[in-house]
């Protein structure tokens, strides 16, 4: 027998939250019978077929497949580039968790009834960090139209969103992110990528893993609160 005890990923109190938090999900968005219909979405051939599009419209492309894979595609959304200088440095960062801030990567907003989502053009480069930050902030989408609270507390909202985002069937592409991020800046490849610029964070992924569930081939469509 090996002589070296295994330890658990994560200690006990995370994985608590994850179950508790992600049953609310399940329970709020489509319940078992949608979740048994899921998906789990990979980064291999078939998943995001390309038609050759350039620029916004192949922003646009890849967005519709996520909110078909998020069982959303009926859900009304303006997405916009995003040409903050700054930000549109990011072709060299990896998005991991992508959080609001003055020069976030991905944006989510509600307007009354409008529903705007931005990106940085700069990620038409990189697919799989592009799917990962339109995943996340779809994730934003579905929690604004939750009729009960999350049993996280509120500083916890964008631990939660990743969890959704996983929830929705891009924990791979959320893990993968994460991982890119801590072999950049933790790893031998250390220096070598530019300023985060607040759009990582690296803290939340250790904190809360997201795991890679799958997603409902549907979900129930409650209305954004004005």
């Amino acid at each position: 027998m090996w002589p070296l005890k295994r330890k658990p990923i994560v200690d006990a109190d995370t994985a608590q939250w994850h179950v508790d938090n992600f049953a609310w999900l399940v329970a709020t968005f489509g319940r078992n019978a949608a979740f048994a219909e899921s998906v789990l979405v990979l980064p291999k051939p078939g998943f995001f077929p390309a038609d050759g599009q350039e620029g916004h419209t192949k922003a646009l492309h890849i967005l519709e497949r996520v909110k078909h894979y998020c069982g959303m595609e009926d859900w009304p959304v303006e997405l916009v580039p995003d040409h903050n200088p700054a930000a549109d440095r990011s072709s060299t960062i990896s998005v991991a968790m992508p959080v609001h801030g003055k020069h976030a990567l991905g944006t989510f907003s509600v307007k009354g009834n409008a529903v705007q989502i931005s990106y940085v053009p700069a990620l038409l480069a990189h697919p799989e960090r592009l799917i990962a930050t339109f995943a996340h902030e779809l994730a934003h989408y579905l929690l604004a139209t939750a009729p009960t609270s999350p049993p996280c507390e509120d500083d916890e909202h964008e631990f939660l969103t990743d969890l959704t985002a996983a929830y929705l069937g891009f924990g791979v592409f959320m893990a993968n992110s994460v991982f890119e991020f801590e072999a950049i800046h933790d790893g031998p490849m250390q220096g070598g990528a530019t300023d985060a610029l607040d759009t990582c964070r690296s803290k939340t992924s250790c904190s809360r893993p997201p795991c890679s569930s799958r997603s409902r081939s549907s979900i129930r469509a409650l209305p954004i609160n004005a």
